[in-house]
């Protein structure tokens, strides 16, 4: 079981880097990269409004932000 947990955790940290890198890369040189593109949805999206204090949709949690566009860097 314990071997299991820490398998479970590593994989789960290469995910986490590899996700963070991508988005990472969409931001780098927004003139000739074509992530930048996919990526410009992404933050269309009003994810907290700045008056109202409220959680994400259960949708957020399964990182499902609207569209496959929105979601497909995260």
């Amino acid at each position: 079981m314990t071997q299991w947990i820490v398998n479970f955790l590593f994989v789960f940290l290469i995910w986490s880097l590899y996700a963070y890198g991508v988005h990472a890369l969409a931001h780098y040189n927004p003139r000739r990269n074509p992530l930048f593109k996919i990526h410009k949805a992404h933050h269309l999206i009003k994810y907290h409004q700045l008056n109202k204090l409220s959680l994400p949709t259960w949708q957020n949690y399964l990182l499902w932000f609207g569209g496959l566009r929105e979601s497909l860097d995260v």
